[in-house]
């Protein structure tokens, strides 16, 4: 499996001068499953173990695309940037393991495809933009299925598995519209009547046979008595 492992300045435990200095070992000093543990007679630690079935002394078995960024992804010096990143190739049995160290100092660990190149489709954001860390990390304890944080910029949001993130989403974020995995379309639909809300119209389209989920209320020409609402969906109207 292929992690984008991201550590964002802000959020750092450490001066940011020892970060640059050894970013990996930041990294892997927040991540247990990352270290390897030497103890050959370890009662069963968080760190890695060479086995028979993966004699691999290190879990890490390939790092690329090292960056020193600002939150908008531009390139700058270590010293000025906000975020360094790196991709990290790790043994499959880890893919999960390692989520449940995003978010700890100010690393954040997002899975990727084999290929480092797309988010991995095994796993899902709930976005919660107005939470803060210290709200997420309570959700992260008490919300069933959440296997991390993830971070995009000043954006924050709970990781959970795919199969899971419909009710995930439920739980954080009722009586909004959960759009699975896909690609999103934009469909003008009314007219509705003067003062309708989004959560009205949301409810009549499912109630119709159609998840969509609406953004906002659009200006109609003179002659259109009613609102006309933007709405995003996955799949084409019934």
């Amino acid at each position: 499996c292929v992690v984008k492992a991201m550590v964002f300045r802000d959020q750092t435990s450490v001066p940011w001068e020892e970060v640059i200095a050894h970013p990996m070992l930041h990294i892997f000093a927040q991540v247990p499953p990352l270290q390897t543990c030497k103890d050959s007679e370890c009662c069963g630690c968080e760190g890695w173990h060479r086995t028979e079935s993966m004699p691999m002394d290190s879990p890490v078995m390939e790092l690329w695309g090292k960056q020193w960024l600002r939150l908008d992804f531009s390139q700058v010096s270590p010293s000025d940037a906000e975020l360094f990143t790196a991709h990290i190739r790790l043994p499959e049995q880890l893919q999960q393991l390692v989520q449940h160290f995003s978010g700890h100092g100010g690393v954040y660990l997002e899975p990727k495809s084999l290929d480092g190149r797309r988010p991995s489709q095994e796993f899902q954001v709930v976005w919660l933009p107005k939470a803060d860390h210290a709200q997420l990390m309570v959700q992260r304890q008490t919300v069933p299925h959440v296997v991390g944080l993830a971070r995009l910029g000043n954006k924050m949001g709970l990781r959970c598995c795919t199969v899971h993130a419909a009710e995930v989403f439920a739980l954080v974020k009722p009586g909004h519209t959960f759009l699975p995995p896909g690609r999103r379309h934009t469909y003008l639909v009314g007219p509705f009547a003067f003062g309708t809300l989004q959560s009205s119209v949301a409810k009549v389209l499912l109630d119709n046979g159609w998840v969509a989920k609406p953004i906002q209320a659009v200006a109609t020409k003179t002659h259109v008595q009613g609102l006309m609402f933007r709405v995003q969906s996955v799949q084409e109207p019934p």
